[in-house]
């Protein structure tokens, strides 16, 4: 959203919106809202309970810094399922996420990510302990940061540091297992994304990362649901079936009024792997 593409209006989002409700067959659609900082559109909030009015079994996912206000927050959490706040302790105030993720937690099942940026390291780590210390039961979690956004190679961390971030992945689990200071509602359907692969007589439930961890996201020649039961909504408002394969294909602009050209079949996998975790969770078949 945003950027130098500029924001939509509100009409043309809310017109996406009914489009998407009336293809969709699934009893659940799950809106992902992402994208520079979403919530700085002014509409941000006007969309999240135009969904919630209209399609008031779906759930809302949200990936922000946090940085509106808490009386913003106060406002519209409630109409958010899921709220990831991504943290940069070079930018952003460790305290104000924290009040962000307490408003939060009685409406939805907020986490918070924390980008270890390495020049910026003891600042993070003194962020990371802040967040455990006062929000027992939220899901925090340190992310090693690319050189710049796509290099795919990492910043220069020292063998010290390495270590405090591998370490990291058992005080999340052990912070996730502590009782929450704030009460919140049931949020599993949230959470608990749950896949389910078959060989055609025997079914069996597994996810994205063990997909991926045990070499079994390749599926080329198979037939796969994107563009039918996902679809990708680019910052100049092209709509794209996937948020990593068939990047060339066009299903239609939602800014210029041309609708969605919806697929009228599965497209089969031309690639070697799967390894966006979004495009993994679409029905695939073998053909």
């Amino acid at each position: 959203m945003g950027g130098q593409q500029g924001w939509p209006t509100r009409d043309q989002a809310t017109t996406l919106v009914d489009e998407i409700i009336n293809h969709s067959e699934h009893e659940i659609r799950t809106y992902n809202l992402l994208g520079g900082e979403p919530t700085l559109w002014r509409h941000f909030g006007d969309l999240c309970t135009y969904i919630k009015e209209h399609d008031p079994n779906s759930i809302i996912q949200v990936l922000t810094n946090g940085s509106r206000t808490t009386r913003w927050w106060e406002k519209y959490a409630p109409y958010m399922d899921k709220v990831i706040v991504s943290h940069h302790a070079h930018t952003s105030s460790a305290q104000h996420v924290v009040d962000v993720v307490e408003i939060c937690q009685p409406y939805n099942a907020a986490s918070i990510q924390v980008l270890v940026d390495q020049p910026n390291f003891d600042q993070c780590r003194a962020d990371f302990d802040l967040f455990l210390e006062k929000l027992p039961g939220v899901n925090i979690s340190a992310k090693k940061g690319e050189t710049f956004l796509g290099s795919g190679k990492w910043m220069p961390y020292t063998d010290e540091q390495l270590d405090w971030l591998a370490g990291t992945l058992e005080q999340t689990r052990a912070n996730n297992q502590r009782e929450p200071r704030v009460s919140r509602p049931d949020s599993r359907r949230v959470w608990d994304r749950r896949l389910y692969a078959s060989d055609g007589e025997t079914e069996w439930q597994t996810s994205n990362k063990q997909l991926i961890i045990n070499d079994q996201n390749h599926f080329r020649g198979w037939h796969c649901n994107i563009g039918r039961d996902m679809l990708s909504v680019k910052p100049n408002g092209d709509l794209a079936p996937s948020s990593a394969c068939f990047k060339e294909e066009r299903l239609g602009n939602y800014r210029d009024g041309t609708g969605i050209t919806w697929p009228q079949r599965a497209y089969v996998c031309v690639y070697e792997g799967c390894y966006c975790g979004a495009d993994l969770e679409i029905e695939k078949r073998a053909p």
